[in-house]
């Protein structure tokens, strides 16, 4: 295992104290990006390092950071094949699987792992024609079940026991599926017999489920936490426009201990009390929004709009406090992550424009794969922003801290270390 402590291009932002035209209630401060060398990573950061490791199958596509001691799953693919490697977290290699696409399949885009790392899924298809396929693996690598022609795609309960079924075809129905592929067969009460239903697991004992039903002629969409397997509703809150089922999905939405955040079309931002249901606080005017995620405490909340500005909410206080432009945006369909972790608040996404100044004065741009670190005061104020270019913050869990970000260099994958 070799450690490369490679040369970095970080850019590190200074803050003005401009409004900005375009975001309302609030101050949009403007940051102007002036970059720096890999020694100001370290100084910032402390013991970062570089880890190369692996030998990639194809090209990267994606990889998991698993619930069991630091071990990485990564997937990636050569247009015929995907392959699934599982690494400890020094890079040693435990096992490696490879799987052909099929004749229908194009490509795999995502990998997701249950938090304990005992389910694994892969997910591919066609979403032009919304044509998916689905692998789903136990934690050694072993194929539990495939639905290589579905209208959705799988995510797994936390323990990897469970999986439901995510699709727009779903009327009426709540499709849950066992390790081995069986479904299970529910008694549904008449609430959930007709009507479009979305579901997913916040944890092991309960599902979220957006339901959009007819009521004596009146369309109505509800977002409902019930357990599992009983489905006892414990609360239920019906949204005053129709959002469309296609945009609940737990992706766009963060959850703390305390609360529960969704962002949907129609109704904007909503905060619900996670026990009770309560609406806590609601802020319809977020324009185009990206992405979401609580702090470590869970109780102010990040979120982006029009792909470029950050803004920090104050789940207490119901305000938004301050919006910040962070950088120029490209691709409105690159997949994105937003991770709040020990060392600041970090948004990866596939098509990243940033323009910033290196350490010798010469203007640069950066487009394509790319990481953003933002680092707040204890005032919730940004200080400074980083940006790493090519460097990508794979999938998370919600309650890992710690992060690394990845890049493919050659064959291998190179680790940037940040605990």
């Amino acid at each position: 295992m070799a450690h490369n402590m490679a040369r970095l291009c970080i850019a590190t932002a200074l803050i003005l104290l401009a409004p900005l035209a375009g975001q309302k209630g609030f101050t949009t401060h403007v940051m102007s990006l002036i970059g720096w060398q890999e020694s100001s990573l370290r100084e910032a950061l402390g013991n970062a390092s570089i880890t190369s490791f692996g030998e990639v199958q194809g090209t990267l596509v994606d990889m998991v950071l698993t619930g069991a001691g630091g071990d990485f799953i990564s997937l990636s693919s050569d247009g015929d094949n995907f392959y699934l490697c599982h690494y400890d977290f020094n890079g040693t290699k435990k096992w490696l699987i490879s799987h052909p696409l099929g004749r229908t399949t194009r490509k795999v885009e995502r990998l997701v792992v249950s938090e304990d790392g005992t389910a694994i899924v892969v997910q591919g298809g066609d979403q032009a024609i919304e044509s998916y396929a689905n692998w789903i693996f136990d934690g050694t690598g072993s194929l539990l079940f495939s639905d290589v022609d579905a209208s959705g795609i799988y995510y797994p309960s936390p323990n990897g026991d469970h999986f439901v079924r995510d699709s727009d075809d779903l009327d009426g129905q709540l499709e849950i599926y066992q390790r081995d592929g069986s479904p299970i067969e529910f008694n549904l009460p008449d609430r959930f017999a007709s009507g479009k239903v979305k579901e997913r697991f916040v944890d092991d004992d309960h599902l979220l489920i957006y339901q959009e039903r007819v009521v004596d002629s009146s369309r109505i969409a509800e977002l409902i936490l019930v357990d599992f397997p009983s489905l006892e509703i414990k609360w239920s809150h019906q949204f005053d426009h129709r959002m469309g089922g296609g945009n609940f999905n737990l992706d766009y939405s963060a959850i703390s201990p305390k609360y529960i955040c969704t962002i949907m079309p129609g109704s904007g931002l909503t905060v619900f009390s996670r026990r009770s249901g309560e609406r806590l606080w609601g802020y319809a005017d977020i324009g185009w929004w990206r992405d979401l995620a609580f702090d470590e405490e869970g109780e102010i909340l990040y979120f982006l709009t029009e792909g470029k500005f950050l803004n920090i909410i104050d789940i207490k206080a119901k305000l938004v406090t301050d919006s910040y432009r962070l950088f120029d945006y490209g691709n409105a369909y690159g997949w994105s992550h937003l991770t709040f972790t020990t060392h600041g608040l970090v948004f990866t996404n596939s098509h990243l424009v940033a323009h910033y100044t290196d350490a010798n004065g010469v203007k640069k741009r950066t487009v394509g794969m790319g990481s953003v670190l933002v680092r707040t005061n204890n005032q919730n104020q940004v200080q400074e922003v980083m940006v790493i270019p090519g460097y990508a913050l794979y999938q998370t869990f919600r309650d890992r801290k710690e992060f690394y970000l990845i890049k493919q260099s050659g064959k291998k994958i190179e680790r940037l270390n940040l605990r």
